[in-house]
């Protein structure tokens, strides 16, 4: 395995190369003599196996800080310094405790983000250090920076952060540059913005630092989605030009749910999970599983916390929003939210179910966009932007994108 990676590292970037190998005497076969990706097994993944980085020694405090907090969220015996943090088997509720544990010891919080430009444990040593702990909050975030072609930006969900892009992008391909929009109330220094049109002009000032000129890209998932659709209008009102404008599964209209049909949803995100984890194949179970898993205690975590603190935060008994409170304030800002009619084009990834109360085909877009564009996608809610499933998206967003480069 350490062969391979290493010849591969010559000819593939850094996002696809396989995290691990397996040795097989000959691929499963279909009927029609195609790979059969169902019956490929699964790959064993030993914790106290020897990691494919050779480098295993830190060489300053901060490093061997980093070592130890990894060692501990991964569940791993040895960590390499130049291992890369999603490839060991992080995801955003372990990126968040880890940040969380050196806020503890150096008293700073860092962005998130930080770990997509910086993965290994010697890249973000080395930002720590340049950075002198004093962290640059700035809603923009680079994911993917590179490429010739014009830039996509992603607008958080309701979590704040944009480590839910990740994947997408890798899938984007190199030549397109992807950015991400992160809510600058996670730096715990701000106060939140309060409504769809301020979070979007906020947004807009950001992208424009980088962008002056359009057309400029947007996207989102569910309230990402909306805030998008918001920049799309403010930059058409200020004489911009918008080129893609997608939405991932985001509603129109904001639907007041019944009793009868809350209880319905809480259903149906159960099934669909599982429909999702059917869907997935063997190969994509385990990723799917862990995605969902790591989500769920997150908002368990989250609700715990706005238990104590949201009341707070209303009453005026701090001024800063805490991150556990986000998805309240972020709910409330997508109920006030009035969309309005565009007259661009607006394309919008569905699902292939929804939950009770929003089964309108066209999602309450219809009456809104002239120019609506509707894909649905063959995965159930909560879904699309998860591995098995992103690949596919990301050729309809490739298809989108290029089509309005053309």
């Amino acid at each position: 395995p350490t062969e391979l990676r290493e010849t591969l590292r010559h000819t593939l970037p850094d996002y696809m190369l396989p995290s691990h190998y397996v040795f097989l005497d000959q691929f499963p076969q279909t009927p029609n003599r195609k790979v059969d990706r169902r019956a490929l097994p699964d790959p064993v993944i030993e914790n106290t196996a020897e990691p494919l980085s050779n480098q295993f020694t830190a060489t300053d405090e901060t490093e061997q800080q980093l070592v130890n907090i990894w060692k501990s969220i991964l569940g791993l015996k040895r960590v390499g310094i130049e291992q890369n943090f999603f490839d060991l088997g992080g995801h955003s509720l372990g990126a968040a405790r880890m940040m969380v544990e050196l806020e503890k010891i150096h008293g700073q919080r860092l962005p998130l983000a930080m770990l997509l430009q910086a993965p290994t444990i010697r890249e973000l040593a080395s930002l720590i250090r340049e950075q002198g702990w004093v962290a640059s909050w700035r809603s923009l975030v680079p994911i993917s920076p590179g490429g010739s072609k014009s830039p996509l930006y992603c607008v958080h969900a309701a979590g704040g952060n944009v480590l839910l892009y990740r994947e997408l992008a890798d899938h984007l391909g190199e030549d397109r540059p992807i950015y991400g929009l992160q809510s600058d109330a996670l730096a715990g220094s701000k106060p939140v913005a309060e409504s769809v049109e301020q979070m979007a002009a906020a947004y807009i000032e950001e992208i424009q630092k980088i962008q002056p000129a359009g057309p400029y890209n947007l996207c989102g998932y569910c309230l990402g989605g909306t805030i998008a659709y918001e920049m799309a209008q403010q930059l058409q009102r200020a004489g911009h030009a918008v080129g893609s404008l997608a939405l991932f599964d985001t509603h129109g209209r904001w639907h007041q749910s019944s009793l009868a049909e809350s209880l319905i949803a809480s259903v149906q995100r159960v099934v669909f999970h599982m429909k999702n984890i059917s869907l997935s194949g063997r190969s994509g179970v385990r990723m799917f599983l862990a995605a969902k898993l790591s989500e769920g205690r997150r908002r368990i975590l989250r609700r715990i916390a706005a238990s104590w603190s949201h009341g707070a935060y209303w009453c005026g008994l701090r001024k800063t929003a805490p991150v556990e409170v986000l998805d309240g304030i972020y709910d409330q800002a997508t109920e006030c939210y009035a969309a309005q009619p565009y007259t661009g084009r607006l394309t919008v990834f569905k699902p292939r179910q929804a939950y009770a109360g929003y089964q309108d085909p066209y999602m309450g877009w219809k009456e809104l966009v002239s120019d609506l564009n509707m894909i649905q996608l063959p995965v159930y809610p909560a879904g699309m932007l998860l591995e098995p499933f992103v690949a596919e998206l990301a050729q309809h967003m490739t298809r989108e994108l290029d089509a309005c480069e053309k």
